[in-house]
């Protein structure tokens, strides 16, 4: 016999009607409960004591189990519930339970289990929406996988809630990437912080070089009568200048002449202060997986 497709029902049966709220029990011999159905009495004929059942427990058993037929019908699925997880003593193997929020939805993999999806996903795996999608993203990181990012997650629990998993701890901050290895005789292994931002450079390092037209400097004072004669004005000159210039003649400094007072040889310069290294970067975002 082939399957037909029944319609699909968008109202619960007796939606508008008279009915009653079946109970689970009850005490009484001719009310309706989920736990017993319509009581003996309403079975036994009516000469003989017995009374009929209840129109409005009829439409409320219909009514209630129709209501779960038109939420089916609708493609809904159900949300965990702690009443009825303690009343069965926990899903079963193969529930599946839709999240909170409607987006995701698990499957059991324990029997008995108690445990909420929302919040515990012990004993449940993704099995649609966006727990499904996350899992999928979570499953591309094992642990000590760096995952690289120009989203901004507020610590690692927004990280670990974003691949529905995980522990995830910042990584790498301020630093740039190397890799492991030896070159030019430096050995740097992984997890290994090395280097710095900045570097004063010795006079080792400074390239071979010579001052043959080093720099020497005279000072000359003015002879500007309406200056102080204490006031001195300074130039620069190279040694080949100097050699051409007999020291005895006047030298002319910025519109006044006089004689040199001394000569002084620049030896040193420079405040020797480090010097950045950092090159222009773009800055990320990384967050190592632990556990």
């Amino acid at each position: 016999m082939s399957l037909t497709a029944p319609p699909n029902n968008a109202v619960p049966f007796a939606q508008s009607g008279l009915k009653n709220t079946i109970p689970t029990t009850t005490g009484s011999d001719e009310v309706a409960s989920m736990s017993a159905g319509f009581p003996p009495k309403t079975m036994t004929p009516l000469n003989a004591g017995g009374v009929p059942p209840a129109g409005r427990d009829m439409n409320g058993i219909l009514n209630q189990l129709s209501s779960h037929q038109v939420w089916l019908n609708a493609g809904m699925i159900y949300k965990y519930d702690s009443t009825l997880a303690t009343a069965i003593g926990g899903y079963k193997i193969g529930a599946i339970i839709q999240t909170d929020d409607g987006l995701s939805a698990y499957v059991c993999v324990d029997d008995d289990n108690m445990n909420n999806p929302n919040s515990v996903v012990t004993g449940w795996l993704p099995w649609a929406g966006q727990a499904l999608l996350n899992a999928g993203k979570l499953a591309m990181y094992d642990v000590d996988d760096i995952y690289q990012t120009t989203k901004v997650f507020a610590d690692g629990a927004a990280v670990a809630a974003y691949f529905g998993g995980g522990t995830w701890v910042t990584y790498g901050g301020g630093t740039h990437p190397s890799f492991a290895g030896t070159s030019d005789g430096v050995t740097l292994v992984g997890n290994t912080v090395s280097g710095s931002h900045t570097h004063t450079i010795t006079i080792d390092e400074v390239p071979a070089h010579n001052h043959a037209n080093g720099i020497y400097k005279h000072l000359v004072a003015k002879a500007d009568d309406a200056l102080a004669s204490s006031e001195v004005w300074s130039t620069e000159i190279s040694v080949n200048a100097l050699n051409n210039l007999a020291l005895d003649n006047e030298i002319q400094v910025a519109g006044f002449s006089d004689k040199p007072d001394s000569l002084t040889e620049i030896k040193e310069v420079g405040g020797g202060q480090p010097m950045p290294i950092r090159p222009r970067t773009t800055t990320y975002f990384a967050w190592l997986r632990t556990a």
